[in-house]
């Protein structure tokens, strides 16, 4: 237990561990982009990433700290601008994986936005397409209007 007037040290505490673990984490590669604010133990992280992942594995990280009251992930991912890269890596990701028919779906790209139309064969395929949008650099918001069919053509309930 931490005494009132001790909550200066523990939030400068909180923030050090914050940091540290920001830094020791894989998949947070530029740390220089990121701010941290801890007040009475709530942490507010601020800044920008690259990569979706990156926003989320910043939150995960620092949730598993003890002593923190909260989390307030403002983290933004930095737009890519290119639109034929952003396009190309999703394109290239969804001919990688196995599980989807990279061939049914369409992805178009919008400055960071992307959205996925097309066809997959189940909820999982839809998800992993999903994913795949998001793994690609520069990618602020994914809309899927992907619909799930069945090998005969028929539309599955969502």
């Amino acid at each position: 237990m931490r005494l009132p007037e001790n909550k200066k040290t523990a939030d400068d505490e909180i923030a050090s561990r914050v940091v540290k673990i920001l830094t020791w984490g894989a998949a947070i590669a530029e740390l220089k982009d990121i701010q941290v604010k801890v007040e009475n133990g709530y942490v507010t992280l601020e800044g920008t990433v690259d990569f979706y992942f990156q926003r989320n594995a910043a939150e995960s990280l620092v949730r598993r700290l003890t002593g923190i009251t909260g989390v307030d992930n403002r983290l933004r991912i930095r737009p890519m601008m290119d639109v034929l890269d952003i396009r190309h890596g999703i394109r290239e990701a969804l001919k990688r994986n196995a599980e989807i028919e990279a061939e049914n779906i369409d992805v178009e790209v919008s400055g960071s936005h992307v959205t996925l139309r097309g066809k997959v064969q189940s909820r999982r395929e839809r998800a992993v397409a999903e994913r795949a949008a998001w793994s690609a650099r520069g990618v602020t918001a994914v809309e899927d209007l992907l619909t799930i069919q069945d090998a005969q053509g028929h539309r599955l309930a969502l």
